[in-house]
């Protein structure tokens, strides 16, 4: 009896713990449904796409997200290949890649290009899952997340930094970016490449290699009043012209302009304008002096016609007197006494007819053809005549000729008086004339004679008293200016000109230019 009854207690006692058993078990059954369908959501709800491919890649699963990434329903998808959703120009590098996954048991991770069945390209992040044990070991998991917007947002950047490369390039400066704190350059144009400012570098290391921060630099200036700053200076023989300008809180923008050849032109401009304005000057002072002598030649064409009436109606009384006093001079029948005077007479009377012809030939001067004219040859003639005066006055002459001088086409009497009348005013103009120095030189296609003497000089207001045959010069050191104004007539005539030279310290003279080529015709001087 026993034995039967502890036989029932064991049966019950085994069934209880079966009992309790299949309660766990169906508890621990719950747990899993509740955790699978979590986990099933979860996967499904996944902000990335996954998915298992299965032999020959063909999608074997696939979570909701990735269905929605492509725009298809998952059960389409399910059995597809793989591959027919990559673009073509993708698909070497997705077998590359799931080859050196499965050869060399690496996950490698890689950008992907997907088509999508309803149209579109899809850029998503591709990363292949370690495998999980499984009953398909051949299956592979990978993960896709979309990086289209990252992408976008990427391309953008890379526009903006290749844009704003462009903006630095095309300065015509040196030009970079550089941060207020740590004066790190942050980008830099050709330009400032290939002057050592390269990124990354401190900006005050690419001046001179210096080990700290410039003195002139204006960075700190510009981050503390949000200004542009400018500076220019020279530095290592460049003008350099600097600006700092702010571009955000964390940098801005320093551009660097050589203008050493603009600074050069500018001082050659300057030279340039002060020597025009010298030159207008002196061509307004010419201009002046000319029409003061128009005005004087008017005055003189006026008085010269009266002048010549008057010389013709003195002509024949004078000449009547000289002969009278003549005879008497030659006969000699007056007192001794009385001598000295009639002779004294008679000098007068022959200045005066002397006089007479002076101003008769020279406002009626001779008129003349051109013909070739040697200027040394005659100056040689003109020297040697006045030889004798020369030594009177103590007055040594020296010249320098110039070889093979060309002739040129001139009227000869005319210009051997303008000569003349140039060593008469060099000789008699100043009792200090101790030496008379003649050149003749070619320059272009002009002959040149300067007659100069180191007793004087000129200034402006002499030069208008020189050619005035109406001004009387109280200390007589221009004693022939009737003959000057006849010459500057006939120089002017013949195409030439006629100034004065010199200074206070070397004397003065004139300086006659004269054309080489120039055939002059007939000259009438009455007209000047």
């Amino acid at each position: 009896m026993e034995s039967a009854t502890e036989s029932t207690d064991n049966k019950e006692n085994l069934q209880a713990g079966f009992n309790q058993l299949i309660d766990r078990l169906r508890l621990n059954q719950e747990s899993l449904t509740i955790a699978l369908a979590l986990l099933t959501e979860r996967y499904n709800a996944a902000p990335i796409g996954i998915l298992s491919l299965g032999e020959r890649l063909t999608i074997s699963e696939c979570n909701l997200t990735f269905a929605t990434m492509v725009g298809a329903q998952r059960h389409d998808l399910q059995g597809t290949p793989f591959s027919s959703l990559i673009v073509e120009e993708d698909r070497r590098m997705f077998f590359d890649n799931h080859q050196k996954c499965l050869q060399e048991q690496v996950q490698p991770s890689f950008n992907l290009r997907l088509r999508c069945p309803k149209g579109g390209t899809l850029v998503v992040r591709c990363d292949y899952i370690p495998p999980l044990p499984s009953k398909r070991q051949s299956d592979c998991h990978i993960s896709l997340r979309d990086i289209n917007i990252f992408k976008e947002i990427e391309d953008k950047l890379q526009k903006e930094i290749g844009f704003r490369q462009e903006i630095l390039d095309a300065l015509p400066c040196v030009a970079f970016l550089i941060r207020y704190e740590t004066h790190e350059i942050t980008a830099s144009n050709r330009a400032a490449l290939l002057g050592g400012a390269i990124p990354g570098r401190k900006c005050y290391r690419t001046w001179d290699n210096r080990n700290s921060a410039c003195s002139w630099c204006r960075g700190a200036a510009v981050k503390y009043d949000g200004k542009a700053h400018h500076l220019q200076f020279w530095d290592r023989g460049t003008y350099w012209d600097n600006h700092w300008i702010p571009v955000t809180d964390d940098f801005y923008l320093h551009c660097i302009f050589d203008i050493t050849e603009q600074e050069r032109n500018k001082a050659e401009l300057q030279i340039s304008t002060d020597e025009l304005e010298r030159t207008v000057e002196k061509r307004s002072a010419e201009l002046e002096l000319s029409q003061q002598l128009l005005h004087s030649f008017e005055k003189l064409a006026a008085v010269g016609r009266v002048a010549v009436a008057i010389a013709q109606k003195f002509n024949d009384p004078l000449q009547a007197i000289t002969n009278v006093l003549g005879g008497i001079h030659r006969r000699g029948s007056l007192e001794p006494e009385d001598m000295p005077l009639v002779n004294l007479a008679y000098d007068e009377v022959i200045k005066l007819n002397s006089l007479v012809k002076d101003l008769r030939e020279f406002y009626q001067p001779t008129r003349g053809k051109t013909s070739l004219f040697d200027m040394q040859t005659e100056l040689l003639k003109i020297i040697e005549a006045n030889k004798p005066r020369l030594s009177d006055n103590c007055i040594r002459l020296t010249a320098n000729w110039t070889e093979n001088m060309p002739l040129i086409h001139a009227v000869p009497e005319q210009l051997r008086t303008v000569f003349e009348s140039l060593l008469d005013s060099c000789i008699d103009g100043s009792p200090d004339t101790t030496a008379v120095h003649i050149t003749t030189s070619v320059e272009k296609e002009n002959i040149v004679v300067q007659v100069e003497d180191g007793s004087r000089s000129i200034d402006h207001t002499q030069i208008l008293q020189l050619f005035d045959p109406f001004h009387r010069e109280q200390s007589k050191s221009f004693t022939n200016n009737f003959g000057l104004v006849k010459s500057y007539a006939i120089i002017t005539n013949h195409g030439g000109k006629m100034e004065t030279i010199g200074d206070e310290e070397n004397g003065s003279g004139f300086r006659v230019t004269l054309p080489i080529r120039r055939k002059a015709g007939h000259t009438d001087l009455t007209s000047a």
